[in-house]
């Protein structure tokens, strides 16, 4: 099922999820966390991040969240950080409003609420992980958190510093890499007695 909460601003961009509801509930939910700048509604019907290839898809999903609306998705992805409230929804209150909605949907469908809940994320959702044990303790039963971008300030004011020194320059350009790549071809191609533009790693002696 697919839902939408409609922001306050009317120029912001409201929050989109979806929750699975199975026939045969065991009375369990999970919440997934999302990813990069939350561009993707995530459909929850794949294995958990980083589970076991053979671990069940869990019951109840409360899933997705895109803050960008669509003609933003390739044009200026982060744009949704120009909005107030589009920028406290990406930081922590869309995964509390994502929760909320999913836990009375799921009352209303079953006649009861979820006996447990869980979040998991990984990368920008395992920061979201990290945000909802800080934040909402109370909602949850357990929180798993992998990978997690945890200092994404820092990691952003990083890349905005590398950014600068890429300018004038100070990047490799597409004749670089293409002078680059003839290079290494010519000079290690034919080291495995083929001539076929694969480079072969060599053991060493």
């Amino acid at each position: 099922m697919l839902g939408a909460v409609q922001p306050v601003d009317p120029n912001a961009p409201p929050v989109n999820f979806e929750v699975n509801l199975p026939a045969d509930w065991n009375g369990k939910a999970v919440q997934y966390g999302g990813g990069g700048s939350n561009g993707v509604l995530i459909t929850g019907l794949a294995p958990l991040r980083d589970a076991r290839r053979d671990t069940p898809v869990p019951v109840v999903h409360y899933l997705g969240h895109r803050f960008r609306p669509r003609q933003q998705e390739t044009a200026s992805p982060r744009a949704f950080a120009l909005n107030d409230e589009a920028l406290v929804n990406m930081a922590y209150a869309a995964y509390k409003k994502t929760h909320d909605a999913g836990v009375r949907i799921a009352r209303a469908f079953y006649d009861r609420a979820p006996a447990k809940t869980y979040f998991y994320g990984g990368s920008e959702g395992g920061r979201e992980a990290l945000m909802m044990a800080q934040r909402f303790p109370a909602d949850f039963d357990g929180v798993v958190s992998v990978v997690p971008v945890a200092n994404y300030t820092g990691g952003n004011l990083m890349r905005a510093n590398l950014g600068q020194l890429q300018r004038d320059g100070g990047w490799i350009s597409p004749a670089k890499l293409k002078l680059i790549l003839n290079a290494v071809n010519a000079a290690c191609d034919t080291l495995d007695g083929l001539e076929d533009g694969v480079i072969v790693p060599m053991k060493s002696a």
